[in-house]
């Protein structure tokens, strides 16, 4: 049996598949989870019966770079933003 005859995969090939693998891989995992079904009982937090909306904001920027952006935010949309400054060593444990 010659080299021709039999169907080896080279290794681009090869490579080429398994990037498209990964590639595919990647992109499933940015997809979105599935919403909650309606019977799954009460877990979201109400919302305030007075109908203002309230961002949180956490950062670690000591030098307050985010402050007028955020002011321009709420002036645009209405939303209230709280603005909380954090060690960068806490904010995992403060975000959780």
């Amino acid at each position: 049996m010659s080299q021709e005859e039999r169907h080896q995969i080279s290794r681009r090939a090869f490579l080429q598949a398994v990037g498209l693998a990964g590639g595919a891989a990647a992109l499933a995992a940015c997809t979105p989870s599935a919403a909650p079904s309606a019977s799954s009982g009460s877990a979201t937090t109400p919302v305030a019966s007075s109908g203002e909306q309230v961002v949180n904001f956490l950062w670690t920027d000591s030098q307050n770079t985010h402050q007028p952006l955020i002011k321009d935010f709420e002036t645009a949309t209405g939303i209230k933003v709280n603005q909380t400054q954090v060690s960068y060593n806490d904010l995992l444990n403060k975000i959780t």
